[in-house]
């Protein structure tokens, strides 16, 4: 079997080849389809879920705060938080009341390590940053917030003391002595910015430092981000640039509309992948796309379509796509844990693999992974069924196949 199917070209000038087109009638896809869905009408909730991940043009790479802190601490690096309940993901649970009482409008989080794959269990496990930004009505309200939220988490245990931020007077923050953690807020216009930082050492002196780049890089961004009005949230399109139609849906025939799932297993705020915010139906663009999906590597990504373990990716040009298809074919053949599948016929240049060693678990897990290329576009999705995953990776084939000349 080849690794890559290869391409086969015809000629229709002497000396030009082009591409043989497959017929997207012939894939086995049932029930989904090859056809673009309609773009739905959307509602001022939509909206503020869409407004939260349009703040991920505004969040600093961590990257840039520190250049070890380059990879994500949980699946990907910007987690979109439009609401209270979806922020004490990462906050103290108790923040949640402050926030709902001074009326949150929307929020993001980007998040960075200088381990890959983090986990947190052993203090001296990784430096990492969390970044949180939030948005209130105005100027005093994210002020009285950024105290209430330093003085909310403070307050879960009496060892918490209050310390100072070099250049940011304005700043609240507490660590707890003997521990290599600290958090920290502060308003900025009608922000709140709030930093979750872990050092390898309980060194005060480097998480204050690290805040404080953090504030630098951080807050003049925000000056630069052009806000929609709430009234207006409902103007925001659901689709930005038609990735979202290319998409193949979770469930066919089925819109995916913008929403985060989130959880927390912990009362305090909290730096360790037991905090999750997980995206659906959304799209990141341009440096939000590098962000979102942050490897070390050059993908030629320039934006991202996210919708329940459903990515599409589309690159600046078919070069570049080739390119990072090839590299996450070969990670996945390389990965002694999956099982290369049959191909999938009709399908040019897709692959689907299962891993074993999660089969007994597909009822939590996703054993199957499908990829597809087709022009600038990659699809990649998991699936815990193998013909559903196969027949729905056959579908995102012929919707890019049938959305081509759009």
């Amino acid at each position: 079997m080849a690794v890559v199917s290869v391409l086969v070209s015809g000629c229709t000038t002497a000396g030009i080849p082009v591409r043989q087109q497959s017929d997207p009638t012939t894939l086995q896809i049932s029930p989904y389809s090859v056809r673009p869905l309609d773009v739905p009408n959307s509602t001022r909730e939509y909206g503020r879920v869409i407004e939260s991940a349009r703040m991920s043009s505004a969040m600093v790479d961590p990257a840039d705060v520190d250049p070890s802190l380059k990879y994500s601490i949980n699946a990907w690096g910007i987690q979109p938080l439009p609401t209270p309940r979806k922020a004490i993901a990462l906050l103290a649970k108790p923040v949640s009341k402050v926030l709902e009482h001074y009326r949150m409008i929307a929020g993001c989080a980007i998040d960075g390590s200088d381990a890959e794959y983090a986990t947190v269990d052993s203090p001296a496990s990784a430096r990492q940053l969390i970044v949180i930004v939030l948005r209130f009505p105005d100027e005093p309200t994210a002020s009285v917030v950024a105290s209430k939220i330093d003085s909310t988490d403070s307050e879960l245990n009496s060892a918490n003391v209050a310390v100072s931020v070099d250049g940011y007077p304005n700043a609240h923050a507490h660590w707890r002595p003997g521990l290599p953690t600290m958090a920290a807020s502060i308003a900025h216009g009608p922000y709140v910015v709030s930093l979750l930082l872990r050092n390898q050492t309980a060194d005060q002196q480097a998480l204050t430092g690290l805040a404080r780049t953090a504030f630098d890089k951080q807050l003049p961004m925000l000056d630069h981000f052009s806000a929609t009005p709430e009234d207006r949230f409902q103007s925001l399109p659901l689709d930005q640039d038609g990735m979202l139609r290319r998409l193949v849906p979770y469930a066919p025939n089925r819109w995916p509309y913008p929403a985060v799932v989130a959880f927390s297993n912990t009362t305090d705020a909290t730096l360790s992948q037991e905090g999750s915010v997980n995206p659906f139906g959304l799209v990141f663009e341009g440096r939000a796309a590098r962000l979102w999906y942050r490897v070390t590597y050059d993908t030629g990504v320039d934006a991202i379509a996210e919708n329940n373990f459903t990515q599409l990716y589309r690159h600046f040009d078919t070069v570049k796509a080739r390119k990072h298809f090839n590299t996450m074919l070969q990670k996945l053949i390389s990965n002694t844990a999956q099982q290369r599948l049959p191909d999938i016929p009709g399908a040019d240049d897709t692959a689907c693999f299962s891993n074993p060693s999660l089969q007994d678990y597909a009822q939590y897990s996703a054993p199957y992974t499908c990829i597809t290329l087709y022009g600038r576009y990659i699809g990649i999705l998991l699936g815990r069924d193998k013909v559903n995953t196969q027949h729905r990776i056959a579908a995102q084939y012929g919707l890019l196949m049938n959305t081509d000349s759009e």
